[in-house]
C-alpha cells in the first residue's frame, strides 16, 4: 500500500512538472536608431514564475508553476539601476508563448529623459503655435463681423478650454512617443521622426499625409479579406498581407501620435479621420473601433462614439454563452449609458444602464462573484445619472436594494473591503438625502459611513484619511442643515485636520480641499457668532483659493469666487461694509460669468451674490440700490424656485425677509408685509418637510415681521405673532431672541392682558437671568 502511495505521488509530481510553462527571453538595450544590445543584470520579478536576472547575453528564463500558454504574464518588478523599462506596451500585453522568445528593451534612464524632453519641448511649441492661429481665426472672423461680440467669446472660451483639456494629457502623449522604436523604423519614417525631433513638426504631419498609410492599410484590409476566404494555397499571401497589415498600422499609430504631440484642432481632426477609416475597414477588429470609441468621447463627438459602440454591442452578442461573453454584454451597454449620460440624453442612458442591470440578474451565470460584481458597478452608474438629473428619489430606491446586499456581505464576510463598500454607500445615501432636504435620514447615513470608517480603523488598523475627512465634512455639513451646531463645527474641524495631514504629505494634490475646509470652519464659527475666528479661517481659506487660482483660473474660479464671497460676509460681520463691498462686487463679476457658462449649475452661488450685494448697499444706507439687488435675485429664482422648490427654498425664503426688511426701513409697510408673509409662508413649507430644516432662516421673517407690527403698534397682530414666533423657535440660541419676549411683554400691557405679560416676563428671567434689558424691565 506504501509502494502505491509512492507511486501515486511520483506520478502526480511528474504531470505537475510537465505542466509547468517555460517562457525564454531576452533583455535588450535601446540605442536610439542603432542596432539594440542585450544588456545583463536587469531583475526580473513575475507573479507565478519568481525572480530571476538576465546573464551576459541578456538572456532569461521564467518557468510558470501555475499559468499555461496563452495566459497574461502578471509583471511586478523589471529594473536595473540607471534603467528604465522602454516597450511599457508590450509588457503590458505580455501573453506566455514557449515558442517565442519574450523581448522586453530597457533604456538608459538619462537618454530617456533626453530624449522626452526634446519631445516636450518640440510638442509645447507646436501647441502654443496652434493656439495662437486658432485665436488669430477667431479674432479676424471678429473684424470682418462674422462673429458677434458673445459668439467670439464663447468660441474663445470654448478653444481655450479644449487647449487646456489637451494640455492636461500632453505628459500621456510625449510619454507614448519618446518609446517609438527609431532602431525599427524604415527608412521614408525615421527622416520624418527626425523632423518632429528637429522641431520642423508640421513638415512630419505633411510627409505622413503624403505616404498615404491609412490608405494603403485600407487596401490591405481589402485584400486580407478576400485573401481570408480563398482556399488554403493563398495561406502564405494571406500571411504577408496580416504583417505587412500589422507594419503598416504600427506607422499609423505613429503618424497619430505625431499629430497629437502637435495638438491643435486641424491636427485632431486629422487624427479622427484616420482612426475612423481604420476602425471602419475592418468593424470586426473591436480594439480598433475601441479606440476610436474613445477618441470621439475625448473629443465630445458622442454620436460617432455610439454609433460605433453599437457595433461592438452586436459583435459582442454575437459571442459565445460563456461567462467572459456574458460579461463583455453587460460592459458594453454600460458604456453606451455613459456615453449617453455624458450627452445629458438621460432617457437612452437609463435604458443602457437598465439593460446591464437585467444581464446581470439573468440565470445564464455559472458563477455568481461575476454579476455581482458587475452588477455594483451599472448600479452605480445608474445612480450618478439619477443624481445628475437630479431624480434623488430614484438615485435612493436604487441603492437601498445595494446596501441591504451590502449588510449581508458583512455578515457573511466582514473584511476590511467590504466595510468600505458598507461605508461608501450609507455616504452617497446621505449625499442624496441633503439633496431632497430630508436631513434627519441624511444625518444618520451620514454618521454610519463615519463611523463605518473608524471601526475600521480600529479593527484592521487601516487608514483612510483622504475618505475619512471627506466623510467628515459631509457629516459636519448635514449637522449644520439641521441646526445641530456644535456637532457640525465639531466634524468640520475632524475633516479639517485630515486634510491639513495630507497637505503636509502632498501640498499640490490637497491644497483645494485644505482650502475648501478652511472656508467650512471660517461658515461654522460665523453662525456661532465667533466673528474672529471666523475671519482667521476665511482669510485662510482666500489665501489658499488665490493661490490656485493663479495657477489655473478656468478651474478654480467658482471656489476663488466662494472664498471671496466668503471674506465679504467675514467683513460685514464685522460691520467693515466697504471692505464687504469691495469683495462682494468682485464675486459678483465671477459668478456672472459662471451663470452665464453654466447657468444650472451657478444659478444659486449667482443669486446669492446679487443678494449679498443688496445687504451691503442696505447696512450702507443705500436702501433703494439694496432693493434694485434683491429683486434682481429674485428674478433670477423665481423661475428656478417653481421648478425646484426643495432646492432653491432657503435662498428664496432669504431673498424675501430681506426685500421686506428694506421695504420697512423705507416705511412701505404694505410691500414689506407681503414679503413677510411670503417669506413665512415659504418658511413653513419648508417645516413641512423637516421641521428642523434651515431653522435661522426661517426664524428671520417671524421675528421681524413681529418686531414692525410692534412699532407700528399693532399690538393685537404683534402678540399673535410674536407668541407663534416664541413657540417656533424658542430652541434657537439666537443672540437677539430675547427681544420677542420684551416685546411681547410690552404689547399684553397695551392691551391690559396683565396676567399673561408677568408669566411672560418671569419666563424671560429664568430663560435669560444675565440679561440687562430683562432685568431693567418694570414689572406691571
Amino acid at each position: 500500500m506504501k509502494k502505491y502511495l509512492f507511486l501515486t505521488l511520483l506520478i502526480m509530481s511528474a504531470l505537475g512538472l510537465s505542466a509547468q510553462a517555460v517562457q525564454d527571453g531576452i533583455i535588450k538595450e535601446y540605442n536610439e536608431k542603432n542596432a539594440k544590445t542585450p544588456l545583463s543584470g536587469v531583475e526580473l520579478n513575475v507573479r507565478s514564475a519568481g525572480s530571476t536576472v538576465s546573464d551576459t547575453n541578456g538572456e532569461f528564463s521564467l518557468r510558470f508553476l501555475t499559468l499555461k500558454p496563452g495566459e497574461k504574464v502578471n509583471v511586478r518588478r523589471i529594473e536595473k539601476l540607471g534603467y528604465e523599462l522602454f516597450n511599457k506596451e508590450a509588457i503590458e500585453q505580455w501573453n506566455i508563448n514557449p515558442a517565442t522568445p519574450f523581448v522586453i528593451v530597457m533604456c538608459r534612464a538619462d537618454r530617456f529623459k533626453k530624449i522626452r524632453d526634446n519631445y516636450e519641448r518640440v510638442s509645447s511649441e507646436s501647441y502654443e503655435r496652434q493656439l495662437k492661429k486658432e485665436q488669430a481665426q477667431l479674432a479676424r472672423l471678429k473684424e470682418e463681423g462674422r462673429l458677434k461680440e458673445d459668439e467670439y467669446n464663447r468660441q474663445l472660451a470654448e478653444l481655450n478650454e479644449n487647449y487646456e483639456k489637451q494640455l492636461d494629457k500632453l505628459e500621456n502623449y510625449v510619454d507614448r512617443f519618446s518609446r517609438i522604436d527609431l532602431s525599427e523604423l524604415s527608412a521614408t519614417e525615421s527622416e520624418i521622426i527626425a523632423l518632429v525631433q528637429d522641431g520642423r513638426i508640421d513638415e512630419a504631419i505633411e510627409r505622413y499625409d503624403r505616404q498615404g498609410y491609412v490608405d494603403k492599410y485600407t487596401r490591405e484590409v481589402s485584400q486580407l479579406k478576400d485573401v481570408s476566404a480563398a482556399i488554403d494555397r493563398l495561406e502564405d499571401v494571406k500571411f504577408a498581407k496580416e504583417q505587412s497589415r500589422d507594419s503598416l498600422l504600427a506607422a499609423i499609430n505613429r503618424q497619430v501620435e505625431t499629430l497629437r504631440l502637435a495638438g491643435g484642432r486641424e491636427n485632431f481632426n486629422k487624427i479622427g479621420v484616420i482612426l475612423h477609416d481604420v476602425a471602419y475597414a475592418d468593424t470586426t477588429d473591436v480594439a480598433q473601433m475601441r479606440e476610436y470609441v474613445d477618441f470621439c468621447q475625448e473629443q465630445k463627438r458622442f454620436s460617432d462614439a455610439i454609433i460605433a459602440m453599437k457595433i461592438i454591442m452586436v459583435i459582442r452578442d454575437r459571442q459565445g454563452i460563456d461567462d467572459l461573453s456574458h460579461a463583455k454584454r453587460v460592459v458594453v451597454r454600460r458604456n453606451i449609458g455613459n456615453i449617453y449620460a455624458e450627452m445629458n440624453d438621460f432617457e437612452n442612458a437609463e435604458k443602457y444602464y437598465k439593460e446591464s442591470i437585467n444581464l446581470c440578474n439573468d440565470s445564464i451565470w455559472t458563477n455568481s462573484y461575476i454579476p455581482q460584481t458587475l452588477l455594483e458597478t451599472s448600479e452605480y452608474e445608474l445612480g450618478r445619472l439619477y443624481s445628475s438629473s437630479r431624480n434623488f428619489e430614484k438615485a435612493i430606491a436604487l441603492l437601498m436594494p445595494a446596501l441591504q446586499r451590502a449588510e449581508q456581505d458583512l455578515v457573511d464576510d466582514a473584511s476590511s473591503n467590504n466595510y468600505v463598500k458598507y461605508s461608501k454607500m450609507c455616504n452617497e445615501l446621505g449625499v442624496y438625502y441633503v439633496q431632497i432636504q430630508q436631513f434627519g435620514k441624511a444625518r444618520d447615513f451620514a454618521l454610519k459611513a463615519y463611523d463605518t470608517l473608524c471601526l475600521i480603523e480600529e479593527k484592521f488598523n487601516a487608514q483612510n484619511i483622504d475618505m475619512k475627512a471627506d466623510y467628515a465634512a459631509n457629516l459636519g455639513a448635514v449637522y449644520y442643515y439641521v441646526g445641530d451646531l456644535e456637532n457640525s463645527l465639531k466634524y468640520m474641524l475632524a475633516a479639517l485636520d485630515g486634510r491639513m495631514n495630507l497637505y503636509e504629505k502632498n501640498p499640490e494634490k490637497y491644497l483645494s480641499s485644505l482650502a475648501q475646509s478652511y472656508g467650512n470652519v471660517g461658515n461654522l464659527y460665523s453662525a456661532l457668532y465667533d466673528y474672529d475666528k471666523a475671519s482667521s479661517y476665511y482669510e485662510k481659506s482666500y489665501e489658499c483659493f488665490k493661490t490656485l487660482f493663479e495657477m489655473d483660473e478656468l478651474a478654480y474660479l467658482y471656489p476663488f469666487a466662494m472664498s471671496e464671497y466668503n471674506l465679504s460676509t467675514s467683513y460685514m460681520e464685522i460691520k467693515n461694509y466697504t471692505q464687504a463691498l469691495k469683495f462682494i462686487s468682485k464675486t459678483k463679476d465671477s459668478t456672472e460669468l459662471l451663470y452665464k457658462t453654466s447657468p444650472k449649475a451657478y444659478a444659486k452661488f449667482y443669486i446669492e451674490t446679487i443678494h449679498t450685494n443688496g445687504l451691503c448697499y442696505y447696512n450702507l444706507g443705500r436702501k433703494y440700490d439694496a432693493i434694485q439687488c434683491y429683486m434682481d435675485a429674485k428674478s433670477v429664482l423665481e423661475p428656478l424656485y417653481a421648478e425646484s422648490q426643495n432646492i432653491y427654498s432657503s435662498t428664496y425664503l432669504n431673498i424675501l425677509s430681506s426685500l421686506a426688511s428694506a421695504y420697512a426701513s423705507i416705511e412701505n409697510y404694505e410691500n414689506a408685509e407681503a414679503y413677510f408673509l411670503k417669506g413665512i409662508e415659504v418658511g413653513n413649507d419648508i417645516a413641512k418637510h423637516n421641521q428642523n430644516s434651515y431653522m435661522f432662516e426661517r426664524l428671520v421673517p417671524w421675528f421681524e415681521y413681529g418686531s414692525m407690527l410692534y412699532q407700528l403698534e399693532r399690538y393685537d397682530d404683534a402678540i399673535d405673532v410674536l407668541y407663534k414666533t416664541r413657540e417656533k423657535f424658542s430652541e434657537i440660541k439666537h443672540p437677539s431672541f430675547y427681544t420677542i419676549y420684551i416685546r411681547l411683554y410690552n404689547s399684553l400691557k397695551k392691551r391690559n392682558r396683565l396676567d399673561e405679560a408677568l408669566e411672560i416676563l418671569k419666563e424671560a428671567k429664568t430663560k435669560y437671568p444675565e440679561n440687562d434689558d430683562i432685568k431693567n424691565i418694570d414689572e406691571c
